[in-house]
């Protein structure tokens, strides 16, 4: 139940799928285009959106919720009852959730998917959940299968997703290493990590961005999401550095954060998770994340910053 759309990615980016699909789902829809040539005046205009009494949808990452919430504060906003909210893209941390449950959205979705199979796989209803829950886990689940998905756990808890909607594959492609075939049924291998607890799925992270530093293995995004629920910081940014066995770790925080903690104690919360014997570097910023135009922090850019 929504009237109006509003979204501030870049059209090359996988998310603008979803939104075609509700657009398509009104016959009386209408475009009304922008060129953005910075990503703060689409959040600006993300936050304007929300300011207005109009029933909105809005689809994007944490990350930008993350960068929206202190508009939202600043722009005096009680609640957004209004306000049909999904977060997808990215893993969402507990209290991101909680900031936004509190603002008391008409919904508040928590949504896996991908664009081989389906947009949508897995849902997570987060006003339900945090309702209920008597203690969340630092990184929200991604919910319970939607209705026609048919999954799976392959190796290394790979999670393979079965649906009307699957591809067959991709013309002159052996497809061996997108697709697998079990008891005569096509399923598309996500290239997620899950783990099933209490009947919810939890999205573990890409296998293939796990890196194993000092005899473990470690996935940035995780520890990332991890450490933004910890601390509240506005961004977590973990490179690993394999040849000199470094992990990076850049925070964007406030100047009252860089005040308050110490390298030591940002250390001692990731060897909760990792092995003390990987030598890890940090870096405080103050100032907001370079991004690309998708709104994800530019990875290739820090990466090549020597601490």
């Amino acid at each position: 139940d929504f009237s109006r759309i509003t979204c501030i990615h870049d059209t090359s980016f996988v998310i603008v799928i979803n939104f075609l699909q509700a657009f398509c789902a009104k016959k009386s829809s209408k475009i009304y285009g922008m060129d953005f040539n910075n990503t703060h005046l689409s959040l600006l205009s993300l936050a304007k959106s929300i300011n207005e009494e109009s029933k909105d949808i809005i689809i994007t990452v944490p990350s930008v919720y993350l960068s929206l919430t202190p508009l939202i504060e600043n722009l005096g906003i009680k609640n957004l009852k209004n306000k049909a909210l999904i977060s997808c893209g990215e893993p969402l941390n507990y209290k991101l959730a909680l900031k936004i449950f509190n603002k008391k959205p008409k919904s508040f979705l928590n949504l896996y998917g991908s664009t081989e199979l389906a947009s949508w796989v897995l849902c997570l209803d987060v006003l339900e959940f945090l309702e209920n829950c008597e203690k969340a886990s630092p990184i929200l689940p991604t919910g319970i299968p939607i209705k026609g998905m048919n999954l799976e756990l392959g190796e290394n808890n790979e999670l393979l997703v079965n649906s009307d909607c699957v591809f067959k594959g991709y013309l002159n492609n052996n497809n061996n290493n997108i697709y697998t075939e079990i008891k005569s049924q096509i399923f598309f291998r996500t290239g997620d990590q899950f783990s099933i607890i209490d009947d919810l799925y939890y999205c573990k992270g890409r296998l293939n961005n796990a890196i194993k530093l000092g005899g473990r293995f470690i996935n940035p995004i995780i520890l990332e999401s991890e450490l933004k629920s910890s601390f509240d910081f506005l961004n977590v940014l973990v490179i690993s550095d394999q040849k000199k066995l470094i992990l990076k770790v850049f925070l964007f925080c406030s100047q009252k954060q860089i005040d308050l903690l110490t390298k030591e104690v940002i250390k001692s919360k990731i060897y909760e998770k990792i092995s003390k014997k990987i030598n890890i570097k940090i870096k405080f910023i103050s100032e907001k994340p370079k991004c690309l135009r998708s709104g994800k922090i530019d990875r290739k850019f820090y990466g090549n910053i020597d601490l």
